[in-house]
């Protein structure tokens, strides 16, 4: 009997394990999902295979797919689709680069197939497919793409009648001035991975009449013209400054009167924020306003972090403050990633899962009791049991209130302007 119960106990190892093994992902797993997603083939040379551990290579691939989608997924599959439709084959290669540290690309048409040649860091360094730069080629494959469709003078003629009375305010980037292909492809790049603190880019924002706002409005035509997968600047990331709204002017003023408002969200106000960005500013108001962690000593030891999240990285479009804010916001117990390995930065974030970092991070500051209300929205029902609590919290503490229309709209998404006056709320509160 003995002898019998550890054999049933073997097999139901054995069964178990080999249950995991099957569901454990490999690198050439997603190497297969970007692939087939994308109809694309990706080429990495022998000797990066060779030298480079399973591991590392897992995390390359999940991040080059973390960073098509953050392009634009759909956006993406159309273009590609595009071509494959004239019999034309999408390659991505990886040329990597062994020594020195500009990473750089290149776009070619070779007979029956399109290449897009990235030259990154090897696996090994762990270093984040920088998006910007693939971008950038996609620019280029979609400037081509559009010649098919309108006719190569069409689109270069609606550029060319663009007036640049001064190079300074006329360009998105020095290298943009090479030619008009690389302008197209520049102004393409820093509208689906804009940098924020690229100097032209903070000059259109406050001189929203320059001729980068002129190409912008072209490019922006374009594509709703002619790709039913774009919808719009805002979708992409990108978005033209507006002014405050009257009812969080006076909050928003006075906070970039105290300069605690970085200058790049100045002109962000009735835009979605994203869930990096929104983890950003409450860890800034924690250290600014709490002096929690104030002299930033453990700084390098979050800004390359990989460990828990592959999509938070310097090269996918989050700057350094920003992981060090996710990882610092992880460790206090105040976020969370949306799915394993993933924190999604890019997303905006909704009202709820707004709510519930609101709600940690007042829980992080005190644990002073609150005078629950009942909650009153007209779509009350539509708030996830998981959200319900911090809705609740948010709700009866005066953080956070409903909308003008008399509901909550959990799942609507959370505005920059929306965020200020939350986190001023919680400053003014708990001091």
């Amino acid at each position: 009997m003995k002898y019998k119960k550890t054999i049933v106990l073997l097999l139901a190892f054995i069964l178990i394990f080999s249950q995991i093994s099957a569901y454990a992902i490999t690198s050439q797993d997603v190497k297969k999902q970007i692939e087939d997603n994308y109809k694309i083939s990706i080429r990495i040379p022998d000797k990066a295979l060779n030298e480079t551990s399973e591991e590392d290579m897992l995390f390359f691939y999940k991040s080059l797919q973390a960073s098509l989608r953050n392009i634009g997924e759909d956006f993406l599959k159309e273009l590609i689709q595009n071509y494959k439709s004239r019999g034309i084959d999408t390659e991505v290669y990886f040329d990597f680069m062994y020594w020195g540290y500009k990473l750089t690309g290149d776009f070619r048409q070779e007979n029956s197939k399109v290449v897009i040649t990235m030259n990154p860091p090897p696996p090994k360094t762990r270093n984040f497919v920088l998006t910007h730069v693939l971008a950038h080629e996609f620019g280029h494959m979609l400037n081509v793409d559009l010649d098919y469709k309108l006719g190569y003078d069409n689109v270069k003629n609606g550029w060319d009648n663009i007036e640049i009375s001064d190079e300074a305010t006329g360009y998105v980037s020095d290298y943009a001035m090479e030619s008009y292909r690389e302008d197209f492809a520049e102004v393409f790049s820093h509208i689906s991975a804009p940098l924020k603190k690229n100097r032209q880019i903070t000059f259109l924002l406050k001189n929203p009449d320059s001729a980068v706002e002129e190409k912008i409005d072209y490019m922006d035509k374009l594509l709703k013209n002619n790709y039913g997968s774009y919808k719009g600047l805002e979708s992409v990331g990108f978005f033209k400054p507006k002014g405050p709204s009257n009812w969080s002017k006076e909050v928003i003023e006075t906070l970039i009167e105290k300069e605690e408002l970085p200058g790049y969200y100045e002109y962000k106000y009735q835009g979605s924020i994203s869930r990096v960005e929104f983890c950003e500013l409450v860890i800034r108001m924690l250290l600014d306003e709490y002096g929690l962690g104030n002299d930033l000593e453990d700084f390098d030891d979050y800004k390359f972090k990989h460990d828990k999240f592959y999509d938070i990285s310097i090269y996918n479009k989050v700057s350094y403050f920003q992981v060090y804010s996710v990882y610092k916001a992880y460790n206090f117990d105040i976020i969370n990633g949306k799915s394993q390995n993933y924190f999604h930065p890019h997303e905006n974030i909704t009202r709820e899962e707004a709510a519930i970092i609101l709600k940690n991070t007042v829980e992080y500051l005190s644990d002073e009791e609150f005078q629950k209300q009942e909650l009153k929205f007209e779509d009350e029902e539509d708030i996830s049991s998981w959200a319900y609590d911090a809705v609740e919290f948010v709700n009866s503490t005066d953080i956070m209130k409903g909308m003008s229309s008399g509901k909550f709209e959990p799942k609507g998404n959370f505005t920059y302007e929306q965020t200020y006056t939350t986190i001023d709320r919680i400053k003014t509160l708990y001091r």
